[in-house]
C-alpha cells in the first residue's frame, strides 16, 4: 500500500473514532457497506429495522435526482345473437421477449373475442366474424386501468387502487389486482380484487401463474426524521472536505434514526395488501432480503398469484432497494437496477446491479438465488438475457453528465449467492449510447446513436470470450 493510501485510511479511521466516540457500542449501529453482489436474507425484524434506519440516514443526507391514452369504443350489441361462424384459424397474441413467458398488455384476444382495458374498465367484445363486432361485456375496476393477462376463461387486470387507498402525503397509491371470470363474456365475474402497496413496474406469466413486480418508496419525511438534524451540521457540500464531513454527520445521526426506528411499528413501514375491507402485511420479515450496502430507500415486491386458484394465499418476496427493469425467462425472473436512478452517492460509479429469483415451485413466490454487478447503465428488459445457462447484460457507459463512454456486453455465470462476469466485451462506439439491443441465441445485435445509428452484431457462442463480428 503506498503511503498516500495508508495515509487515508489511517486519517479515516481516525476521523470515524472522533466522531463516534460517544456512539457507544459499534456494534448496535450496523453499517451495510459490505462489497459482495449477493443479497443477505434477512433473518430478523431488528435487522429489517437497522437497514431501513441507516436507508432513511442517507435519505436524510443526500441529494434526490429523480428521474391517458385514448381507447377503443364498441357499439353496444349486448341483446342481438351472433350468428355462428367457424372460429378463426388464427390470430395475434401479445409479443413477448421469451416464448412461453406472457408480459401483461391493454389488448388481449381469443380469436373470438377482443379484451381491452380503457380507463376504468374492462371491456369485451365479440370480434368475429369482424362485421358482428360489438360490445358484449364490461367489468368496471374502479381505478385506472393499467393493463391485464388473459389465460383460458380467467383475466387478471392491474389498475390503480381507487380512492388512493394507501395514499397520503408520502406515499404512492397502490396496485390493484383484479381476477375476472370471462367464461360467460356476456356477464363477466369478479372472483377476486385485492390492494397491494406499490406501484407497478411490470408483470410477467407462465400458464397462468402471474409474477408482479412492484415498488414502494419509503420516505423518512413521512415519519418527520428531518427534525432529527437539530444540532448536527448536514451542509456537508459546502465543507472543505465534503466526504469527511458527509461520514461525520452520518455517525452523528445514524444512532438517532436508529432509536427512532426501534419504536416504529414494521407494519407501518412494509407494504401492505387490503381484500375484503382487511388492511394485513403483505410481507414479513423473513420475505426480505437486503443488499450489503444501502441503496435507495424502497422495497421491490414479486408478488405470485394463480389466475385460477382465486382464493389461494398470495405470497411474495422482497428486496430492500427496488429494482426498475423486470426480465424472465420461463426458469428464472431478473431485477436489474441501475445506478443513476439511485439517491446518492459520494463517488457513485454508473453501474447495474441484478438479482435472481427462481421460479422453483409453482404457486410461491420467487426464490432468491444469486447477484451480480455491471459497469454501465441499463436501456430496457431487452438488455437481458438467459441462454444455455448464461444471462447477458448489454450497457452504456456514457451518461447526461460524462458522454465519453462505451457500450458493453458483459455474460454472466451463476456461482454461489454470485453473478460473477465470465465474459465481456465492453468499449464499442464510445460517445454513444445504446437505443436498442436484441439477444437471439448466440447473437447479440445493438444499435447505437449519435448522427447514425450503427448496428453491431456479436458472436456470443463462445461465452467466455464475446467477439464482434461486423459493424
Amino acid at each position: 500500500m503506498s503511503k498516500r493510501k495508508s495515509g487515508r485510511s489511517i486519517g479515516l479511521i481516525a476521523m470515524f473514532l472522533l466522531v463516534c466516540g460517544s456512539c457507544g457500542d459499534y456494534g448496535n449501529y450496523p453499517l451495510f457497506n459490505s462489497q459482495g453482489h449477493a443479497l443477505v436474507s434477512v433473518t430478523s425484524c431488528n435487522e429489517a429495522r437497522a437497514y431501513i434506519a441507516e436507508m432513511f440516514t442517507e435519505q436524510l443526507l443526500g441529494g434526490n435526482y429523480w428521474g391517458i391514452r385514448d381507447g377503443m369504443v364498441f357499439d353496444e350489441n349486448t341483446d342481438a345473437a351472433a350468428p355462428q361462424y367457424p372460429a378463426p384459424s388464427d390470430y395475434t397474441t401479445t409479443n413477448v421477449q421469451e416464448e412461453g413467458v406472457d408480459e401483461a398488455d391493454i389488448v388481449e384476444t381469443d380469436g373470438e373475442h377482443v379484451y381491452v382495458v380503457h380507463e376504468s374498465d374492462l371491456i369485451i367484445a365479440r370480434s368475429w366474424p369482424p362485421e358482428n363486432t360489438a360490445e358484449v361485456g364490461r367489468v368496471a375496476l374502479g381505478g385506472h386501468a393499467l393493463s391485464m393477462f388473459l389465460h383460458g376463461d380467467r383475466v387478471a387486470v392491474f389498475s390503480q387502487s381507487a380512492n388512493d387507498v394507501f395514499a397520503d402525503e408520502y406515499r404512492h397509491s397502490g396496485t390493484r389486482v383484479t381476477l375476472v371470470d370471462v367464461s360467460d363474456r356476456a356477464n363477466p365475474q369478479i372472483l377476486r380484487q385485492v390492494d397491494l402497496e406499490g406501484w407497478m413496474v411490470d408483470a410477467r406469466a407462465i400458464e397462468g401463474q402471474v409474477y408482479l413486480v412492484m415498488n414502494a418508496y419509503l420516505n423518512a419525511y413521512r415519519y418527520d426524521l428531518h427534525s432529527l438534524k437539530v444540532g448536527i451540521d448536514v451542509d456537508w457540500r459546502n465543507a472543505p472536505n465534503p466526504k469527511l464531513a458527509r461520514l461525520r454527520a452520518k455517525y452523528q445521526l445514524l444512532p438517532r434514526v436508529m432509536d427512532f426506528v426501534a419504536d416504529l411499528p414494521l407494519s407501518d413501514i412494509l407494504p401492505k395488501k387490503i381484500e375484503h375491507n382487511q388492511r394485513t402485511p403483505l410481507l414479513r420479515c423473513s420475505d426480505l432480503y437486503r443488499p450489503g450496502r444501502v441503496v435507495q430507500p424502497g422495497i421491490a415486491t414479486v408478488v405470485s398469484l394463480d389466475m385460477h386458484a382465486a382464493t389461494d394465499p398470495i405470497s411474495a418476496t422482497g428486496v430492500l432497494g427496488g429494482g426498475m427493469e423486470v426480465y424472465a425467462s420461463l426458469d428464472n425472473i431478473y431485477l436489474a437496477q441501475s445506478s443513476w436512478a439511485w439517491m446518492w452517492g459520494d463517488e457513485q460509479e454508473v453501474e447495474t446491479h441484478v438479482h435472481k429469483l427462481s421460479f422453483d415451485s409453482r404457486g410461491d413466490a420467487p426464490a432468491y438465488q444469486a447477484s451480480g454487478r455491471v459497469s454501465g447503465w441499463m436501456l430496457n428488459q431487452f438488455s437481458m438475457s438467459e441462454h444455455a445457462g448464461f444471462l447477458r447484460v448489454a450497457t452504456t457507459d456514457s451518461t447526461w453528465w460524462d458522454d465519453s463512454g462505451g457500450n458493453n456486453v458483459f455474460v454472466l455465470k451463476h456461482s454461489g449467492r454470485e453473478l460473477n462476469v465470465v465474459g465481456e466485451l465492453v468499449g464499442l462506439s464510445p460517445g454513444e449510447q445504446i437505443f436498442a439491443a436484441r439477444f437471439l441465441g448466440d447473437r447479440a445485435y445493438l444499435v447505437t446513436f449519435l448522427q447514425i445509428d450503427p448496428l453491431h452484431a456479436i458472436d456470443l457462442s463462445n461465452p467466455y470470450k464475446p467477439r464482434e463480428l461486423g459493424q
